[in-house]
């Protein structure tokens, strides 16, 4: 798999542990997003380009890791996938490899067609130019099926829909890769059971 050049950081390169983890008592992280400290100067302007966009962060110290969810540690390998997704208007097959060679900002959200997903999502679209020109890819991913996905991108922003976007929309509809990373709700008695809860990963 993809590894990091840097000990400070994350896996395949530094990585933002997901929404809602569960920590231990020591752990006083109030954002959503938590990540280690890294001195690569691509990293440091990602991690600018989320403070433009109002995504909270917050520095996660080795002992608040999460041991009991299993997640890969630390400048171990990313989990690979392959998926259906949303770009332009139609369906395409995504991987992992066709990231190779380039930063990669994958993040999750629970669902299509919500009032709270669209904003983060179209703050990414809308700053893809300035991903690219630190040669780094956005895509969001979620449960929902690749149709969902596309009747979301037709639907205008003002209606509950995202409109056109920039970036992937990847169809998890096995559940597969939001388990492999950890952000899959399992818990039947939860209101989000089998659905992905908010994380963002850099690689």
């Amino acid at each position: 798999g993809r590894q990091s050049t840097h000990g400070a950081a994350l896996f395949p390169s530094p990585l933002l542990l997901p929404a809602r983890p569960r920590r231990p008592p020591s752990c006083s992280l109030r954002s959503r997003f938590y990540f280690t400290e890294t001195r690569n100067s691509t990293m440091a302007r990602v991690l600018c380009l989320f403070a433009a966009l109002g995504v909270a962060s917050a520095v996660m110290d080795a002992e608040c890791a999460h041991p009991e969810t299993g997640l890969p540690m630390p400048r171990s390998s990313a989990p690979s996938f392959s998926a259906k997704a949303v770009i332009e208007d139609g369906f395409i097959d995504v991987s992992m490899s066709d990231y190779e060679g380039k930063w990669l900002v994958l993040f999750f959200y629970p669902f299509d067609f919500t009032f709270v997903c669209p904003t983060e999502i179209v703050s990414f679209s809308d700053a893809i130019g300035e991903f690219k020109a630190i040669n780094t890819e956005v895509a969001a991913i979620s449960t929902d099926s690749h149709h969902t996905h596309l009747a979301w991108t037709r639907t205008a922003r003002e209606d509950g829909g995202v409109g056109k976007l920039d970036i992937p929309l990847i169809a998890d509809t096995s559940k597969v890769i939001s388990r492999q990373y950890g952000v899959l709700v399992t818990d039947e008695e939860d209101d989000m059971f089998g659905a992905a809860l908010r994380g963002l990963f850099i690689m």
